[in-house]
């Protein structure tokens, strides 16, 4: 009797050292639960005019996270899209840059980050899409944006009638691969694509 005594002691005494099992989270849940928490910070900055988020490495010093966020206006008078880049530093958020307002909209559009072959840092692509593709006149806006630097290149391609389907690159695209970047991707789909010299509006046209 007394060793069955003892031995509901001891197992009564296990249960009570026992320390809770912490859960188990994997990459992906952390990498998501991150994202939820920046989303959060970066919201209470600007807003429910966030929309799109998207954590990275965007500068070369390895050592610094940072966080992009993109808003968009659209008014009678004003419209376009933003790109705001923000550092973390010491579990709170700091605005590095902001761009000007670019033609654009994050509807039906692509964004994502990508990395140059001789960088170690990330930098956004943007594509409008077939957003701006009408009956009378089609366009498509991109952009590659630079934290790092604090430059946006720029692509416009558009097609109006009577004239070949162009793409005119801004003057800034210094670096080969960027310029590329921008002919492969409007190529696969128009490979007799011509690069303009003059950009064009096609508001005035239309």
């Amino acid at each position: 009797m007394a060793f069955l005594l003892v031995m509901a002691f001891q197992a009564c005494n296990k249960k009570e050292n026992q320390q809770p099992i912490p859960p188990v989270i994997s990459q992906d849940s952390a990498k998501a639960l991150d994202r939820q928490l920046l989303s959060e910070k970066v919201k209470k900055q600007l807003g429910d005019s966030a929309l799109i988020i998207e954590p990275g490495k965007y500068q070369s010093d390895s050592t610094v996270n940072g966080v992009v966020a993109g808003t968009e206006t659209n008014t009678k008078n004003l419209w376009g899209i933003k790109f705001i880049y923000f550092k973390s530093q010491n579990g709170t958020l700091q605005k590095d840059f902001e761009s000007p307002l670019l033609k654009g909209s994050f509807k039906d559009c692509m964004v994502r980050k990508i990395k140059l072959a001789d960088s170690n840092y990330e930098m956004i692509y943007y594509d409008s899409q077939d957003y701006f593709i009408g009956s009378g006149g089609g366009e498509v806006f991109s952009y590659i944006v630079d934290m790092n630097t604090k430059i946006v290149y720029s692509a416009h391609f558009f097609t109006v009638p009577q004239k070949p389907v162009s793409l005119f690159i801004s003057p800034n695209v210094d670096k080969m691969e960027i310029r590329e970047i921008f002919l492969k991707h409007f190529k696969k789909d128009y490979p007799d694509l011509k690069v303009v010299s003059k950009d064009y509006n096609l508001e005035d046209i239309f």
